[in-house]
């Protein structure tokens, strides 16, 4: 869309998260086809404030879930980041005092003034002049272990260069810490977003756009199936006239171990005789394949069998025909949700006791459930009951799926493309 619309663009990518031979494949190839596009590596701080600045912004993280206002979000995201934290302060954090001292605004202010008083890391600078850009924009900025996308917020930001953060993932806002700089623009998927902008992060109303998910647009390409059912199902080993039943992996921060999950499944269809001969395709998320490889059930498939993200023609052609020949899908906690329910496919939310603290308790996850776009079933039975209701052609959330695309998806309207909606934004001159 930029190259479109005239503009060069030169994309700088952390080695330690992004150099696969499969990533600079694809960006090799891309630019094979866009003159007006470079890329390289970027530049990671490395300088006497690296550490500092480092552990100042992990501590701000978690005071601000300290400050949670709601007490039932408090929990799960305190002990998350509290772990993320050196064992030293992990003890230390243990006594209620501790606690009690890091929410005071004394420690807020004065965690605060070493990201005022620390100067952007000057080889930074230096690579932000080279290209002379007319505005950098970083993403996600908040990871942790990763400050080169910050540093160079930073870094134009002292230049006076104009700078935007588009948010690239649901959970960006609620699940991965604190954005230290203000960006001129933030671009955000929904009203909700911009909420949790303002009230989580600090950023002002005037800054924040509301644009939808570009990082789903591809759904919106009128997606045709690649392939008929006798192939496909005959390609993986499948029987074409019994149904299928997609399940969508979570990472390991939301299920390090969620094999036993299949198992449960497994055994609530074999002992229902209308059922029984249900065929399950688990879709691993790419960072948690190896949970499934010691898996040995009837009627189910690993694919990929490392997982794998849809962005590539292959990959997209892929996880659309898997959606496309299943009668729904079902998982724990996973962006690939919203993936099935863009594509119109019925979705379960597996909801027992062990996985309340990383679904419920998580904004991201309650936003999406309560809109009440997916079904949640808490144990074999309940499963097996939704499923043979959609199986019986009942699909009673199929109007709440479509409120969840124009809500959180396409707030400016399902024909008007956010990824677009993103690039007017930037175009506009920074008041």
């Amino acid at each position: 869309m930029l190259f479109g619309r005239g503009h060069k663009v030169k994309l700088l990518y952390d080695q330690r998260w992004t150099e696969t031979a499969d990533s600079l494949e694809r960006l090799n190839s891309f630019k094979k086809n866009h003159s007006d596009f470079e890329f390289a590596e970027a530049t990671r701080r490395s300088d006497f404030w690296r550490k500092i600045l480092f552990h100042t912004r992990e501590l701000l993280s978690y005071r601000s879930y300290l400050l949670l206002p709601r007490k039932d979000f408090r929990k799960y995201y305190q002990e998350r980041w509290k772990s993320y934290l050196p064992a030293t302060l992990r003890s230390f954090f243990n006594y209620g005092f501790a606690r009690f001292l890091l929410k005071s605004g004394v420690s807020g202010g004065s965690l605060r003034l070493f990201e005022r008083i620390a100067p952007p890391y000057g080889k930074i600078s230096e690579d932000i002049l080279k290209f002379k850009p007319d505005i950098v924009m970083a993403s996600p900025v908040n990871m942790r272990f990763s400050s080169a996308d910050l540093e160079y917020l930073k870094a134009a930001k002292a230049l006076k260069i104009p700078t935007a953060i588009p948010v690239i993932s649901w959970d960006n806002l609620t699940n991965k810490g604190l954005i230290h700089i203000v960006p001129d623009i933030l671009l955000v998927w929904s009203e909700e977003g911009k909420k949790e902008a303002m009230a989580h992060h600090g950023i002002p109303e005037r800054n924040i756009r509301v644009v939808g998910a570009p990082v789903f647009d591809q759904w919106f390409l009128k997606m045709k199936v690649s392939q008929t059912r006798e192939e496909f199902c005959g390609k993986y080993g499948f029987r074409a006239k019994d149904p299928v039943v997609l399940y969508l992996g979570s990472s390991v921060n939301v299920a390090r171990d969620e094999s036993w999950v299949l198992e449960r499944l497994r055994k609530a269809m074999d002992e229902d005789d209308a059922l029984k001969n249900t065929q399950i395709i688990i879709r691993p998320h790419p960072a948690n394949f190896r949970i499934y490889e010691k898996l040995n059930l009837k009627d189910v498939l690993i694919l990929p069998k490392e997982g794998s993200l849809p962005n590539s023609e292959d990959s997209l052609k892929l996880f659309y025909d898997t959606l496309y020949f299943s009668v729904c899908t079902i998982s724990i906690n996973t962006s690939g949700m919203i993936d099935a329910i863009i594509a119109g496919k019925p979705g379960m939310a597996f909801m027992p006791d062990e996985y309340k603290d990383s679904q419920m308790e998580t904004l991201h996850f309650r936003h999406l459930f309560l809109t009440g776009a997916l079904a949640g079933v808490k144990n074999g039975a309940e499963f097996a009951g939704a499923l043979k209701n959609l199986l019986a052609g009942k699909d009673a959330r199929r109007k709440n799926r479509e409120n969840f695309v124009k809500k959180f998806i396409r707030p400016n309207g399902l024909g008007i493309s956010a990824g677009e909606a993103a690039v007017e934004e930037i175009e506009k001159p920074i008041t």
